[in-house]
């Protein structure tokens, strides 16, 4: 017999036709076989509406994976969970891989920092009965982290029990990481902001603090000339210059940073810098911190 049979067909008009043929054989007195005797369907309607609905499902697929969308839905009655063929490809599994239920869903893939605001949010969908919006993470199978923005819609009956959930999952693992590294230029931006404000300011006082430098290096020089060089004063007196020469050195750094130029860069030795660095902390710092060093003995230059 022939059962079910589609079969397609030029018509007299010269248009494809689809039949659903159904048919025995026909025998005749001796047995011998003499045909064929049934019934043809006309579907070609039906088969071309089936034809639409697969390209929208290869366009819905297409479109989905696009976006990096992933649908699903979930049964309440049975607890199973089905999900579009997008889901499958952004976690990297095979569909026979991730069993139906939920509960597996959220032990296996939701990552564990968002399993209980996940599963909360889920149990309250049968008691609030309405649509929400939340970000959580998931664990792909080759252990990469994404995140998904899902949308998640309960469908109720007439008495107004859950009947039927479903929802969607959209990557936006690259939006966050663009969210979080223009927070990090704006915090960079706000930073040399305040770095140009205080450059300026700073510029400012230098200028005053170089006012004051002047008379007191001045002053210094002509006490230690007018002194005898054995006179107990002329240490003191050079412990004030030396410090008012270090001061303006770094009045003249302030300038220069604060203009944004760069700075004339010289080789000098260390130790001598950090020995009279050292003087300066000592009359800073508290008396119970204790300074030790351990110089270099060699005599290399840095810039």
């Amino acid at each position: 017999p022939i059962k079910d049979l589609e079969n397609w067909n030029i018509s007299k008009q010269g248009e494809m036709v689809c039949l659903l043929t159904n048919g025995v054989p026909i025998f005749d007195e001796k047995g011998n076989f003499t045909g064929y005797r049934g019934v043809d369907h006309n579907i070609t309607e039906r088969k071309k509406a089936e034809q639409i609905l697969m390209k929208t499902k290869q366009l819905l697929n297409d479109t989905q994976e696009l976006g990096g969308i992933a649908g699903w839905e979930y049964d309440p009655v049975t607890q199973k969970s089905l999900w579009t063929e997008n889901t499958f490809q952004l976690l990297g599994y095979e569909p026979w891989e991730i069993e139906e239920k939920h509960d597996y869903f959220l032990s296996h893939i939701v990552h564990p920092d968002d399993r209980s605001n996940v599963s909360e949010a889920f149990q309250n969908l049968f008691v609030e009965k309405k649509k929400i919006f939340m970000d959580f993470k998931v664990v792909c199978k080759d252990g990469q982290e994404r995140i998904f923005n899902g949308v998640v819609v309960p469908e109720t009956d007439e008495d107004g029990s859950v009947i039927r959930i479903y929802g969607l999952n959209m990557d936006i693992t690259r939006q966050k990481k663009a969210e979080f590294e223009k927070k990090i230029l704006l915090k960079q931006l706000v930073q040399a902001q305040k770095m140009e404000s205080i450059g300026k300011l700073a510029g400012g006082i230098a200028h005053d603090f170089n006012n004051i430098l002047h008379p007191i290096i001045g002053f210094s020089q002509i006490s230690m000339s007018e002194l005898p060089q054995a006179h107990p004063v002329q240490e003191n007196l050079k412990d004030i210059l030396d410090g008012a020469k270090r001061a303006r050195d770094l009045v003249k750094r302030i300038l220069l940073f604060s203009r944004q130029k760069e700075l004339d860069l010289s080789p000098i030795l260390l130790v001598p810098v950090i020995e009279e660095t050292l003087k300066l902390l000592r009359s800073t710092i508290p008396v119970n911190i204790d300074i030790q060093t351990d110089f270099y003995g060699g005599r290399d230059h840095v810039l």
